[in-house]
């Protein structure tokens, strides 16, 4: 195992052990769970010690206590290091908590099969009932665009009837229609070939903007 693990990535102390706390779980915890973490108490504790873990194992650490790895890495950290204005430094700082960054934040940035994640959402939605992608392609761009936006508002609304909080714990669930907004603000009369941006193109990074924007959660005033 050792031999295998050459890369190493930085892990703030501070915040993996705030992680730990407001988890209510412990290192003790992480070694007992074998079988998600695949690492004992023991060597989780020798990778703090020295400030650097294999990125497979923060990742399943982040799995495993719902928290963004990046965040227990300490990378906002970093980058608020980087900044000139103290005074803005502090106020973006303070903004830092376990409860803003959940392990979701990792998985909407995921490629599945090199495709970005609406693309696998989309596409699994069709297969599961039945429709192929054929016959989606088939359709002309405004009633695909009327299908996703049917589809999108359908969901949304079943969401919102079950759940008050996202995942972030922000009340109202301020991003719930932005993939309906974003949609319905496609142009139809536009290049046809754009409307691939919205549905399953291999090489679509349209999506990426918006999840780096959700990455700046230092900034996100909603509670």
């Amino acid at each position: 195992m050792a031999n295998k693990e050459t890369i190493k990535v930085s892990i703030n102390r501070e915040r993996f052990m705030e992680a730990l706390k407001v988890r209510k779980s412990s290192i003790r915890k992480l070694g007992e769970a074998y079988d998600q973490i695949g690492r004992t108490e023991k060597t989780i504790r020798r990778y703090l010690q020295k400030g650097e873990i294999p990125p497979d194992l923060l990742d399943k650490i982040g799995k495993f206590l719902d928290v963004e790895p990046d965040y227990i890495a300490g990378k906002y950290d970093r980058n608020l290091d980087k900044m000139k204005d103290e005074h803005l430094r502090s106020i973006l700082r303070s903004q830092l908590k376990v409860d803003k960054f959940p392990y979701l934040m990792k998985q909407q940035e995921a490629r599945y099969e090199g495709k970005f994640i609406y693309d696998k959402y989309f596409e699994y939605i069709l297969i599961i009932h039945d429709i192929s992608i054929r016959q989606f392609q088939s359709l002309n761009v405004v009633q695909q665009k009327s299908l996703q936006i049917d589809i999108e508002y359908a969901i949304t609304s079943i969401i919102a009837k079950h759940f008050v909080c996202d995942a972030k714990g922000r009340k109202g669930l301020p991003n719930l229609h932005y993939w309906a907004e974003m949609i319905d603000s496609f142009n139809t009369d536009g290049p046809a070939e754009i409307i691939e941006k919205f549905t399953v193109s291999e090489d679509d990074d349209e999506f990426a903007e918006k999840y780096k924007n959700n990455k700046v959660g230092v900034i996100d005033n909603d509670n």
